[in-house]
């Protein structure tokens, strides 16, 4: 195995344990559940969002790409991907909102020299 293989390995190993360590906590007793506003943004390929919650604190919160876990507007959970209900507007799709109510959990982080706050590790798409 060349070092470059190696190298990719050992990441792609990385990210998964990372993603495995949220999506558990999501489920933790560390979770907290906020609901507020999200503004869609990016497109179908690479999706994101920023959010405030109605608790008025000074966060802003989001994510792109991928969410940990999500629950479509059926009730069924999902894991990775990107939540149906935060499809930002498109030409395809011009009447899909800006703008949309959230449901939304995120777990303390302390990423060291990187600072510190919360992550969304689970949105509910269910209304």
């Amino acid at each position: 195995m060349n070092t470059r293989v190696a190298a990719v390995a050992v990441a792609a190993a990385a990210f998964l344990a990372a993603g495995s360590f949220a999506l558990g906590r999501a489920t933790g007793d560390d979770v907290t559940w906020l609901t507020g506003t999200a503004t869609l943004g990016g497109d179908e390929w690479s999706p994101q969002f920023s959010a405030r919650s109605g608790t008025g604190d000074d966060w802003t919160y989001g994510a792109s790409g991928s969410v940990s876990r999500w629950v479509d507007a059926r009730g069924e959970s999902h894991h990775g991907g990107w939540p149906e209900c935060l499809l930002p507007p498109t030409e395809q799709h011009p009447n899909r909102p800006q703008d949309v109510p959230i449901r939304f959990a995120t777990v303390p982080v302390d990423e060291g020299q990187f600072g510190s706050g919360p992550q969304v590790v689970a949105v509910d798409c269910r209304s």
